[in-house]
């Protein structure tokens, strides 16, 4: 694919080339992961949200029973052992530690809620949350709504 150049606008917004879009099979409401190696290079992956009580959940579900079932699972001491074996599928990167895990996880939080122009409970249903969850992390993370302009 030919590099193609976007401006950072107003808001942290990108149009992203007809070219990615159509490669990347991704529309409208989809959510896109991007992902940063240690040499600083990004990267843009499909990222699927699987809402609880959907179809999808459900097999997402039944595929990791099956996985468990298999022994296709390890166990980690603690959130740093953890993190550092998301880093052996990317070698040249180095191992994300838990902060970065937070700060992915109030990434994700963000992303959704402007997806959903700051409305919480379809935010918290796309995260396959209830309310309650939804409300304690915009806590944790003191997220409020952004002003309008």
């Amino acid at each position: 694919m030919a590099r193609k150049f976007v401006c950072v606008r107003a808001r942290n917004q990108i149009t992203l080339p007809m070219e990615v879009i159509s490669h990347l099979q991704v529309a409208e409401g989809d959510f896109l992961q991007v992902e940063i190696a240690a040499s600083g290079r990004a990267q843009l992956v499909p990222a699927r949200l699987a809402v609880v009580g959907t179809p999808e959940a459900k097999q997402q579900d039944e595929q990791a029973e099956e996985q468990i079932k298999s022994g296709q699972f390890e166990t980690f001491r603690d959130v740093g052992s953890f993190a550092r074996s998301l880093g052996e599928a990317h070698p040249e990167d180095t191992a994300p530690s838990s902060r970065s895990l937070i700060k992915m996880e109030r990434d994700l939080i963000v992303a959704t809620l402007h997806a959903t122009k700051w409305n919480r409970n379809v935010a918290a249903k796309k995260l396959g949350w209830n309310t309650s969850r939804f409300n304690e992390k915009l806590k944790k993370f003191k997220l409020t709504p952004e002003p309008t302009k």
